[in-house]
């Protein structure tokens, strides 16, 4: 879901905010974080394989550094495993933003523990006269969290009952 984004308070270096929400059923918090980690951190989401700048914890993913396309580098900065990810860009090649952060949370779904709602909220300052160019940029998490939608949907169907 995009959320259009609004001017953030004046403590915040970050001007613009956007979310994207997704539900995994039949996935727990930590199952969904282990998926993220795979499918998109280290995995690409469908953009092809980010490089491995530095692995950091093997579970957690906290202090790692992946180099996506367009020579953006992003580090986990603080992790909660496996409720909450946060991540910063650390090295922008075309990227047009002065300040990107991520914050994505796994909390399983109210009445059914079995779920997990997944939240990614970016909060990003464009430069000046760019934010067209960054939103669409940006929008581009949307099909990451499809992608880990569809494959952990997929892998869910094709487990023998009962696992």
């Amino acid at each position: 879901m995009l959320q259009d984004p609004f001017v953030a308070d004046q403590e915040d270096e970050y001007q613009h905010h956007i979310v994207y929400e997704t539900s995994l059923l039949h996935t727990t918090p930590a199952q969904a974080f282990d998926a993220f980690a795979r499918i998109i951190w280290w995995g690409g989401g469908g953009f092809g394989q980010p490089s491995q700048i530095s692995v950091g914890d093997s579970r957690t993913l906290e202090g790692s550094v992946r180099a996506v396309p367009l020579g953006i580098h992003e580090a986990a900065q603080k992790v909660n495993y496996p409720t909450s990810f946060e991540y910063t860009l650390v090295q922008k090649s075309i990227f047009p933003v002065s300040a990107h952060r991520g914050e994505i949370t796994f909390r399983a779904t109210e009445g059914d523990a079995s779920s997990t709602r997944i939240v990614w909220n970016i909060h990003y300052t464009p430069f000046k006269c760019m934010n067209w160019l960054a939103r669409s940029m940006i929008a581009f998490l949307s099909f990451q969290l499809n992608t880990l939608k569809t494959t952990v949907e997929k892998e869910n169907h094709s487990k023998p009952k009962g696992e």
